[in-house]
């Protein structure tokens, strides 16, 4: 008697891209997060897209070391983007926005929101 072959394939996907929602893995759509859950998990989203909403505020207002944050609460994460985008964060310093962007962390930096763009609201 001949046994046929039988061929197993399996799919392994990067341990980071199993807690995400499927819909997010296949499109390149953000994963809505707020500030907290992005501060506390931030290691299994680095690297990532999401959206997520805050505060902005700024640290330094003015000196060379001038940075922005998306504050909500007792978290917070740090909040950078492109020279062109500078003066939005500005525009909408303590406002709530819903920021978009590639969630970074670098031990002994920090986490940041690396912002595509933000918009007012919710």
């Amino acid at each position: 008697m001949r046994i046929p072959k039988v061929t197993i394939r399996a799919l392994f996907a990067p341990r980071s891209a199993r807690f995400a929602p499927r819909s997010s893995i296949l499109s390149n759509r953000p994963i809505r997060l707020g500030v907290r859950e992005a501060w506390l998990a931030h290691e299994r989203y680095a690297g990532r897209r999401i959206t997520t909403t805050g505060t902005i505020g700024v640290f330094e207002a003015g000196m060379p070391g001038e940075y922005f944050v998306l504050d909500d609460g007792p978290h917070r994460i740090g909040l950078r983007g492109e020279p062109a985008l500078i003066p939005i964060f500005r525009a909408h310093l303590g406002r709530r926005v819903r920021a978009t962007g590639t969630l970074t962390f670098r031990p002994g930096v920090g986490i940041f929101l690396d912002a595509e763009g933000v918009e007012r609201g919710a």
